[in-house]
C-alpha cells in the first residue's frame, strides 16, 4: 500500500498515473501506477538514495514512453515501461521549479531565478539550446503548445510570457524582454535591454536573471549603454529625457534637463574612456550634445547647419575617443574633439552608424536600405550595399573588425564581411524593425566584447542572444549546411559519480560546474 503520495501527471493515453513523494520500503521513489487497476498496479520507478530528496513534480514524454520527475537538485529521466533511469539532468545554477516535455525531443525546465531552460534529448543525455528570461520571481510552470514553437512560463511574480522558440536551431542562446534598445558591459557578463514602459533591464549575459530594473522614462527607452567599467547605464527615452543610473542598484545619478531636448532623444553613448556622454536628439538647437559623466554638466553642442539642426537618429565614438560620428536627415558629420573640425557626407537618412575598432573605417545604415563603409577622415566612400528591403535599423561591428552586422525593418539580421560588405549570411528573419507606434527604427544590434555572442530586438517586444562561433558559421553559410548543435557529451557535475548531466553548447563561453568526458 502506497502512503503519503501526490498526484504529478497522467500519461498521454490516460491510463497511467505518475505519483511522487511516495514511503516505498521507508525512501521515497516515484511510482506509475494504473488508477483503475486493483491495488493501482504500481511500479516502482526506482529507490531514490537520498531521503531528504522530495519528488515534488513530474511530466509524461509525448509518447507515453518516458517520464520525467523533479526534485529541486535535478531532473531525472526515466524508461516508464522498464522503470529505470535514462539519465540525471543537472541545472547550470540554481534549483528546477517545474519540468515538462515537448515534441521534438525537448524538455523544459522552470527555474527558481525567474528564467526558463530548454533542453535537447538524445538517448543517453540532455544538450541545453536555449534559456528565456524575464520574470522577476521563480517560474512555477512550462508548457509547450502542439508543434513546439511556443512556450509558455508563468510565474510567481503575477506574469504569464509566452516565447517563440522557432530560432531555436540557429544558435540561440537565450531570449529577454526587451525593446528598441540593447547593449553589453564590457566585461560580457550583462546584457542591458530597454522595455516600452520606459524602463531598462539589467540581465545576467549568462544565465538570463534579472538583475536590476531600472525605471526611468515615461515612454519606450530608445537606447541603452554601459560605460567602460559596467558600473553605470545611460539611457535615453522618447519621452525627451537623458538618465545615468547605477546598473548595480538601478538608482539614478543624475539626469539632464528636459528642456535641452524637445522630443525625443534618439540614443545616449558614452565615451572610451567613461568620461564623457554623447547624445542624439530631436531638437531644434543641439542635435548632437557632449555631457560630464560624474557630474552631468553640459559641456558643448557639436555644431550643426542652423537649418538642419532638427534631428539626429545617430551618434557614436571612435575607439580612441578623439571622434564623433553624428547623424542628420541630409547628411553624416564627423567632428575631431580636439578643435570641433569636422568631415561631411551629404546622404539621406542614416538610422545606425559604428566606428570600426581601429577607427579607420565609418559603417552607416540608412533609411533606403543602404549599407556603406566610409573613410572618417576624408568623406571617402569605400564600399556600398543595397540588401534590405526596409530600413537599415542597427548596425555593429565584431570586436576584431572582420564582420558586420547589420539589422532591418525587413525582419532580417545579417553578417557581412567588415572590410568588402560581401555577404555572410542571414542570421534571422524576426528582427524589431520600426516601431508601430512612431514608425522610427527601433531594431538594434550588438555583439558581446568576446565576439561570440550577437543581440539583437526582435518583434513581441523581446531581444534574442545567438551564440555565435563566426567561423564556423561563415563555414556553415558557404557549405549551404543548417546548424544542427553539437552531440551532447557525458559529465559529471561537482565530481559526483554515476550520474549524466549535460554539457553546454558553447563550453567555452556558458560558465558551469561540470567535468566532461
Amino acid at each position: 500500500m502506497l502512503q503519503g503520495v501526490d498526484p504529478l501527471a497522467f500519461a498521454p493515453d490516460g491510463k497511467r498515473l505518475l505519483i511522487g513523494d511516495s514511503f516505498w520500503d521507508g525512501r521515497l521513489a516515484p511510482v506509475i501506477v494504473d488508477p483503475l487497476a486493483p491495488n493501482g498496479g504500481s511500479r516502482v520507478l526506482a529507490l531514490v538514495e537520498d531521503p531528504q530528496v522530495d519528488v515534488y513534480s513530474g511530466a509524461w514524454s509525448r509518447d507515453g514512453s518516458s517520464v520525467a520527475t523533479l526534485n529541486g537538485r535535478s531532473v531525472e529521466v526515466w524508461d516508464a515501461r522498464s522503470g529505470k533511469e535514462r539519465f540525471e539532468v543537472f541545472p547550470p545554477g540554481g534549483r528546477f521549479t517545474s519540468v515538462t516535455f515537448g515534441p521534438h525531443s525537448l524538455l523544459a525546465t522552470g527555474m527558481e531565478d525567474g528564467t526558463a531552460l530548454v533542453w535537447a534529448l538524445s538517448a543517453d543525455g540532455a544538450e541545453l539550446i536555449l534559456t528565456v528570461g524575464g520574470h522577476t520571481a521563480k517560474v512555477s510552470s512550462v508548457s509547450f503548445n502542439a508543434d513546439g514553437t511556443r512556450l509558455a512560463t508563468s510565474s510567481d511574480d503575477g506574469s504569464i510570457k509566452v516565447w517563440d522558440m522557432g530560432s531555436r536551431a540557429r544558435g540561440e542562446w537565450m531570449t529577454v524582454t526587451g525593446f528598441g534598445a540593447v547593449a553589453f558591459s564590457s566585461d560580457g557578463r550583462s546584457l542591458a535591454t530597454g522595455t516600452q514602459e520606459g524602463n531598462v533591464v539589467v540581465y545576467d549575459a549568462t544565465s538570463g536573471r534579472t538583475v536590476t530594473l531600472v525605471r526611468s522614462h515615461t515612454g519606450p527607452t530608445n537606447s541603452v549603454a554601459f560605460d567602460p567599467t559596467g558600473s553605470r547605464i545611460a539611457s535615453a527615452g522618447s519621452d525627451g529625457t537623458f538618465w545615468l543610473s547605477d546598473a548595480a542598484t538601478g538608482t539614478e545619478l543624475w539626469r539632464a534637463p528636459k528642456r535641452r531636448f524637445d522630443s525625443w532623444v534618439s540614443e545616449a553613448v558614452f565615451s572610451p574612456d567613461g568620461r564623457t556622454v554623447a547624445t542624439a536628439a530631436f531638437a531644434n538647437d543641439n542635435p548632437v550634445d557632449l555631457w560630464e559623466a560624474e557630474t552631468g554638466d553640459h559641456l558643448r553642442t557639436l555644431p550643426y547647419y542652423e537649418d538642419d539642426a532638427n534631428a539626429s537618429h545617430a551618434v557614436t565614438f571612435s575607439a580612441d575617443g578623439r571622434f564623433v560620428a553624428g547623424s542628420s536627415y541630409t547628411f553624416v558629420r564627423v567632428w575631431r574633439l580636439a578643435d570641433a573640425s569636422y568631415v561631411q557626407v551629404p546622404m539621406g537618412v542614416v538610422n545606425a552608424l559604428a566606428f570600426s575598432p581601429d577607427g579607420h573605417v565609418l559603417a552607416t545604415g540608412a533609411s533606403d536600405g543602404s549599407l556603406r563603409l566610409w573613410d572618417p577622415r576624408t568623406g571617402h566612400e569605400l564600399v556600398s550595399v543595397s540588401p534590405h528591403l526596409g530600413e537599415v535599423t542597427g548596425v555593429a561591428f565584431s570586436p576584431d573588425g572582420t564582420t558586420i552586422a547589420s539589422s532591418s525593418s525587413d525582419g532580417t539580421v545579417r553578417l557581412w564581411d567588415g572590410r568588402t560588405l560581401d555577404p555572410m549570411m542571414t542570421l534571422a528573419t524576426n528582427g524589431a524593425g520600426l516601431s508601430k507606434t512612431t514608425n522610427l527604427p527601433i531594431g538594434k544590434v550588438a555583439f558581446s566584447p568576446d565576439g561570440t555572442r550577437l543581440a539583437y530586438t526582435a518583434r513581441g517586444d523581446t531581444v534574442r542572444v545567438l551564440a555565435l562561433d563566426i567561423d564556423d558559421l561563415i563555414r556553415l553559410a558557404r557549405s549551404r549546411l543548417e546548424r544542427a548543435g553539437s552531440p551532447p557529451r557525458r559529465c559529471r557535475p561537482g565530481g559526483a559519480s554515476g550520474r549524466v548531466g549535460v554539457s553546454a553548447s558553447w563550453p567555452s563561453t556558458r560558465r558551469t560546474s561540470f567535468r566532461c568526458e
